[in-house]
């Protein structure tokens, strides 16, 4: 959802040629990676512990995987 935002700001800017849509992207993309860094990973890494971990070494945070994550593979 968040890649999909981003991808929208992104091409809306270059589409219409705005610097403040797109310097407004990269605002949204630093504050989504430094929220998702500090605060939502540790509190999923307490929740879920190893799972989580592994889940995280397979899944990259931004760009989705060309194959569904199966971790009974």
């Amino acid at each position: 959802m968040i890649t999909g935002v981003l991808t929208v700001l992104i091409g809306e800017s270059l589409a219409i040629l705005s610097l403040p849509i797109f310097l407004w992207a990269v605002i949204f993309y630093l504050i989504n990676t430094v929220y998702f860094i500090l605060y939502e990973e540790p509190d999923l890494e307490k929740k879920f512990g190893d799972k989580y971990r592994e889940y995280k070494r397979n899944v990259s945070r931004w760009l989705p995987r060309t194959t569904p994550y199966n971790p009974d593979q």
